[in-house]
């Protein structure tokens, strides 16, 4: 659940009045109760205590758990899974290389931008494993914290470098997934805002083989 810029009212990227952040408090609590969730993934929690304040709204008890990365920092091996939570780090697991994020030669970059969480979690009896990430957004920045592009050579050269970060973010979130399974964990759910569409490269990379999804397994072409 993107919750855009989730600030308290105040401050740089937060909402001038607190009337405006209660109306979105109240948005978000009452969409998250209809659907009554056990686990809720957030993403742009820009403020801890914003997401003090929702959980605050909800019925039950809550408990919040938040990546502690900047850009998140991955170990540069896949990590063996433990119990309780882990910070997603970013490096990208080896042998991934940096990948070109600017037009000068040194604006190479093997970290993903926002932090990954992964937390170890039992819900209904069933211990399950959830990792949770944001890749890197089709919204293209540009040199001096532009968002429209002076050319259409500019436009197509930043779109490239948004597209190879998403891709080594998803390449890197499922090594670690990887590492995970390989661990001997069964139950393993990969969430959060992916920013691209189910039949997108990146995403296809996330999804692994045909049939190690939910729902029915693919059944092989029949030889004619």
């Amino acid at each position: 659940m993107e919750l855009g810029n989730f600030f308290r009212p105040g401050g740089e990227y937060g909402p001038r009045a607190q009337d405006v952040y209660e109306k979105k408090l109240t948005y978000m609590a009452d969409r998250i109760d209809a659907l009554a969730p056990d686990v809720v993934a957030v993403q742009e929690v820009g403020d801890p205590s914003a997401l003090t304040d929702l959980a605050g709204r909800l019925p039950g008890t809550w408990h919040t758990a938040l990546s502690q990365a900047g850009p998140a920092r991955y170990p540069g091996r896949v990590p063996e899974p433990n119990s309780g939570r882990r910070n997603g780090g970013g490096d990208t697991a080896c042998p991934l290389l940096p990948v070109q994020v600017g037009d000068a030669p040194t604006d190479m970059d093997g970290s993903m931008g926002r932090g990954a969480l992964h937390v170890r979690t039992t819900i209904g009896g069933l211990e399950s494993d959830l990792v949770t990430a944001h890749l890197k957004s089709k919204l293209l920045t540009y040199p001096g914290c532009r968002f429209r592009s002076l050319n259409e050579d500019e436009r197509a050269r930043y779109g490239a470098y948004a597209l190879y970060r998403r891709t080594m973010e998803a390449a890197t979130l499922r090594i670690y997934a990887n590492g995970i399974l390989e661990g001997g964990v069964q139950n393993l759910v990969v969430l959060g805002d992916m920013n691209d569409t189910q039949l997108a490269a990146a995403t296809q990379i996330l999804y692994g083989p045909d049939g190690s999804q939910l729902g029915p397994r693919l059944r092989p072409a029949r030889r004619r």
